[in-house]
């Protein structure tokens, strides 16, 4: 069994985050993650009330981020 931590949650095998950590856990701006979100590079989910991201997805717009130099 996973350890549990606030703000993450597990579903289908995915990890996924909550919006109002990711700010945090990654040190993007939270603006900047809303214009991810608005310009479709991040999906948001629901799980059980909380809208989160994906883990695959968060490290993919990561990655991409990086390497445009941010």
């Amino acid at each position: 069994m996973m350890p549990r931590s606030p703000g993450v949650f597990t579903r289908n095998d995915e990890r996924l985050f909550a919006l109002s950590n990711l700010h945090h856990m990654t040190g993007v701006p939270a603006h900047e993650i809303v214009d991810a979100i608005l310009k479709e590079k991040l999906t948001i989910h629901e799980v059980n009330g909380c809208r989160c991201v994906l883990e695959s997805e968060l490290k993919r717009y990561l990655d991409g981020r990086t390497a445009n130099g941010k």
